[in-house]
């Protein structure tokens, strides 16, 4: 049997590997980040984060952001996890943040023969 799949992504999504913090009331980690997009991100860590549990990001962007999420879905992949991270509660400033995080990163895969997803 084969299970059909529905992408629920909206936005595109950008490969790239820079280290974050995140936390919450009751821990505080860093981890990597290997995907960015306006809506979130693809976390990479040593510790498992349970679903739907909210966090504070600081993301080391063109222009450092501190940003809230929650996290979606995660997987173990060998001693490590990849969580999947949706932004909330963006304010304005935020959104032109990453806004233009991701206008320069698409800039920078022009023509480059490197893809996006």
């Amino acid at each position: 049997m084969v299970k059909a799949t529905t992408e629920k992504r909206f936005d595109k999504r950008f490969r790239t590997e820079a280290d974050i913090s995140y936390h919450n009331h009751q821990f505080n980690n860093v981890g990597r980040m290997l995907e960015i997009s306006n809506g979130g991100i693809l976390l990479e860590t040593v510790h498992s984060i349970p679903l739907l549990t909210r966090l504070s990001l600081e993301l080391p962007l063109k222009s450092p952001l501190s940003i809230n999420g929650i996290s979606r879905w995660a997987c173990k992949m060998g001693s490590r996890y990849r969580v999947g991270i949706q932004f909330i509660d963006v304010t304005p400033e935020q959104g032109n943040c990453l806004e233009d995080t991701i206008y320069w990163l698409s800039s920078q895969l022009k023509g480059t023969g490197k893809t996006f997803f």
